[in-house]
């Protein structure tokens, strides 16, 4: 199994990066940004804003 992470700061490209990955290479893309937002609801607002 291999693992990569890109690491980066917010808005650098790091999903493009990852999408351009899985074009030359026979590796899968998980979405973090499927999973924040499918929990974000169970969150308590507060929370939701502080993205905590």
């Amino acid at each position: 199994m291999k693992l990569v992470f890109i690491i980066g700061n917010s808005a650098v490209g790091k999903m493009t990066v990852g999408r351009e990955l899985m074009k030359i290479t026979d590796l899968r893309l998980f979405r973090n940004h499927m999973t924040t937002t499918m929990w974000s609801w169970r969150l308590p607002k507060r929370c939701a804003k502080q993205g905590t």
